[in-house]
């Protein structure tokens, strides 16, 4: 493999240097660099490549010439200066890179990624479709699974962790100093950007952009307060669901003695977050259950939407008397401390731990009376449990005294 630098001009040795890692056959042309006898003496082959520090027209002058008279089938590469990429180079498969496009790479990683965040360069699109995240002791992503990190219209393709490359799983637990390349639309790579850098809230918005509500006239201030604080794309009256709802607001658990259970609906047919309207806003004091099977898939959520609504969240953890608890709940109580110790790192929203002794439900009641004013509850989709086997977020969020925040795990 040969290695052909086309210029004008001299070339820096140090560009050579590195290029001379990758081959120790490197031609350098820096006159006559349009002239078609001298590239057909060369002969190119598909092997070679070819680097063109040239302007625009020299550049596409050059590459016509290798690719429609010589055949050339190997790799072309134009550095074009000052100026953009044009399309007739991309036509003839030049790959191309000008310096406004790298700049504005550079200067999008240090001014909108704080220097957290590298985007790169000469790769897909240039609209921000693609994004390195480090991840700093001051992220609320830090201890946090993959798959907690939900959030449309993006994936993480790759963890980099010190010298090691992981292919991430979802049950992968994120550490400080992981770099994550992630991909995807470029306004949703932007949110989980500002999200894991900046712990910008992005609830609802990762379960989709439209709100929908239902019989909430009774409830028309507390309605009001959410639209205000809650921010969707748009809002639609409609009691049965969207493809791409973000949250959906019942101002009724039920309707009648015989008329619709929107509650029971949610559990079992609510892919995205439910609110319940009980007149106890605004939310100043948000209390979320840990008494659920989902907890650690429900706390990026919950620690969102108590940013949106610049509420203190307190997190209420009831086990068994202390004579009777288990290794499980022991363990539980150890993460979650660790959880709320890293939260207060971020400063926002203000975290804390309860920790109760009794039965669930009437302990986490019993708690909620105590000058809260919503109650989160998190929930595996299609569970509601029976007499004989109870499930507790059901029996929770059923007993209810305040406004009430449903999150599912799908």
């Amino acid at each position: 493999m040969r290695f052909f630098v086309v210029s004008r001009e001299s070339v820096p040795e140090s560009l050579i240097s590195q290029i001379k890692k990758l081959t120790d056959e490197v031609v350098l042309i820096t006159q006559n660099i349009t002239d078609m006898e001298l590239w057909r003496k060369l002969s190119p082959s598909s092997k070679d490549v070819v680097i063109l520090l040239l302007p625009k027209d020299d550049a596409l002058v050059i590459s016509s010439f290798l690719r429609k008279v010589l055949g050339f089938g190997g790799i072309i590469l134009a550095l074009l200066g000052r100026e953009l990429p044009e399309r007739s180079l991309s036509e003839l498969g030049v790959h191309t890179l000008s310096v406004p496009s790298i700049l504005l790479s550079v200067l999008r990683s240090l001014v909108r990624g704080k220097g957290l965040v590298r985007y790169p360069v000469g790769i897909g699109l240039g609209k921000g479709e693609l994004a390195e995240v480090l991840i700093t002791e001051s992220s609320p992503a830090v201890g946090l699974r993959l798959k907690d990190l939900r959030q449309r219209g993006v994936r993480v393709c790759l963890v980099y962790r010190g010298e090691r490359v992981i292919l991430p799983k979802s049950s992968l637990r994120i550490e400080v100093s992981d770099r994550l390349l992630v991909a995807g639309l470029p306004g949703a790579v932007e949110l989980f950007v500002k999200t894991t850098t900046e712990g910008e809230p992005n609830f609802p918005l990762e379960w989709g952009s439209v709100g929908i509500y239902c019989e909430v006239k009774e409830r028309a201030d507390e309605f009001n307060y959410v639209k205000e604080t809650l921010k969707v794309k748009e809002w639609r009256e409609n009691c049965s669901g969207d493809e791409d709802v973000g949250i959906a607001v019942f101002g009724k658990k039920r309707e009648g003695l015989f008329g619709n259970d929107y509650l029971k609906r949610a559990f079992r047919e609510g892919y995205f977050p439910s609110l319940f309207l009980q007149g106890t806003h605004p939310y100043r004091d948000v209390l979320l259950s840990a008494n659920t099977d989902v907890l650690f898939s429900v706390l990026p959520d919950a620690i969102d939407f108590s940013r949106t609504v610049r509420a203190r969240l307190h997190i209420l953890l009831v086990k068994k008397p202390q004579p009777m608890e288990d290794e499980e709940e022991r363990k539980l109580s150890e993460e979650l401390l660790a959880f709320v110790k890293r939260a207060k790192k971020t400063g926002t929203p203000d975290v804390s731990l309860i920790i109760r002794e009794g039965n669930p439900v009437r302990e986490t009641i019993r708690t909620a009376k105590e000058g809260f004013n919503l109650l989160i509850v998190g929930y595996t989709l299609g569970k509601t449990g029976s007499f004989l086997f109870p499930y507790a977020p059901y029996l929770i969020a059923r007993a209810s005294p305040l406004s009430l925040l449903l999150i599912p795990s799908v």
